[in-house]
């Protein structure tokens, strides 16, 4: 039997945005990785204001939780909303719970896309009186795509005055961050990918909130309406997370991943290192670091690791390079999450090759650097000095 692709509902009642900060936070980490949505539960809202969604569909749901990225939460869990029958997805009756965007809010989600991208993958929607929003990532390539219409502004009701299309797509099959943010005060909308900005639109619909009753469906997650009867406008992918704030933020205040190390020395890809180079990089920054183990291979895939060590600080020599060689090397953090527990982190893969030198240290390269130059005379003239400590 075909399962029927389902909808998460809010599960209480809020009429609109009188704080600042935090709204609403869905998380997605209620079920261990592998566990089959259920009608009926609840999706918490980690944000403590209690807006909970439901899990509601025609039949049993189509969505499981899986692993989520690890980049932002390696303990988390994300849902996974499978690409579904042509079943129609069910919501509560028009009387159920509200959720409404104000005159400045920020939608943050981390978002994967089944392939290929051939939908509209309706992401985040609600339909009614005055008016009607909803979100979507649209084919090919995934770009993001919103619309507020039917809203009045100055007397004139503005049937498409929020629309904003991105044509930066976010692929498939690759976990990317997705900002939408509404700004009253520069009076325009912005769209960032991965924290870069990719979309600055006029903002027609400045100073009116988007607030309806939700008579055609409340605000819904998983599809942009009950009424299409089709696959193509729901959505087919995963979500680890979604926050909604009711501020402009800043890229600097957008959810962050934990990070990597930084700012390999040598640089990747680097040539003519000498062998007793010391190399440094930038730990992560913001997290409870135990300890960075550095690992050297000649393979980039490092599965032949040649050394391994626990780095003091971020600075670490390596005892056994030869020259002429293309070595990898990758820095490996363990942080403590406190209650969640400890993970390694690893870091990129960073990579440089030694110089291959026709003159050897017999012959005067005391440096290792395959030249002959005054630091070679500068170390023979310190040996002869010490030499002479002896006489």
């Amino acid at each position: 039997m075909k399962k029927n692709m389902f909808t998460l509902v809010l599960g209480c009642f809020f009429a609109s945005f009188v704080q600042a900060g935090v709204v609403a936070y869905w998380t997605f980490d209620e079920k261990d990785p592998g566990t089959q949505a259920t009608l009926g539960e609840t999706v918490l809202d980690t944000s403590g204001n209690g807006i909970n969604l439901e899990v509601t569909a025609k039949s049993d749901p189509n969505m499981t939780f899986v692993e989520g990225n690890p980049d932002y939460n390696p303990f988390g869990s994300a849902v996974y909303f499978f690409p579904p029958s042509t079943g129609q997805v069910l919501i509560p009756a028009a009387g159920g719970p509200s959720f409404d965007l104000g005159v400045d809010y920020t939608i943050e989600c981390l978002i994967w896309l089944a392939g290929p991208i051939t939908t509209e993958n309706g992401f985040l929607a609600k339909r009614g009186l005055p008016g009607e929003y909803w979100y979507r990532f649209d084919e090919p390539n995934g770009r993001p795509n919103f619309l507020a219409r039917e809203y009045v502004k100055d007397g004139e009701v503005l049937n498409s005055g929020g629309k904003v299309a991105s044509e930066n797509g976010i692929g498939a099959e690759q976990w990317t961050h997705v900002a939408w943010v509404r700004d009253s005060v520069t009076e325009e909308y912005r769209v960032y990918l991965d924290g870069e900005l990719v979309l600055t639109e006029h903002d027609e619909l400045a100073g009116v909130s988007y607030e309806n009753d939700g008579s055609v469906h409340p605000v819904q997650i998983g599809a942009m309406d009950p009424d299409y009867d089709s696959a193509a406008k729901r959505f087919h992918g995963k979500i680890d997370f979604i926050k909604v704030s009711d501020e402009a933020l800043s890229v600097e205040e957008f959810v962050q991943p934990i990070g990597k190390p930084s700012d390999p020395d040598p640089a990747s890809n680097s040539v003519m290192v000498p062998i007793d180079k010391v190399f440094g990089w930038s730990s992560i920054e913001g997290q409870n670091i135990i300890s960075e183990t550095v690992n050297l291979s000649d393979t980039e895939d490092m599965s032949n690791v040649l050394e391994s060590a626990v780095a003091d600080g971020n600075s670490i020599s390596f005892s056994n390079l030869q020259k002429g060689q293309t070595y990898y090397w990758r820095v490996d953090t363990l942080i403590d999450f406190g209650d969640d527990g400890t993970t390694i982190i690893e870091g990129d893969v960073w990579s440089f090759n030694t110089p291959s030198c026709v003159i050897t240290t017999e012959e005067g390269d005391l440096d290792g650097n395959c030249s002959v130059d005054m630091l070679d005379f500068s170390i023979l003239a310190e040996n002869w000095l010490r030499s002479n400590e002896y006489e």
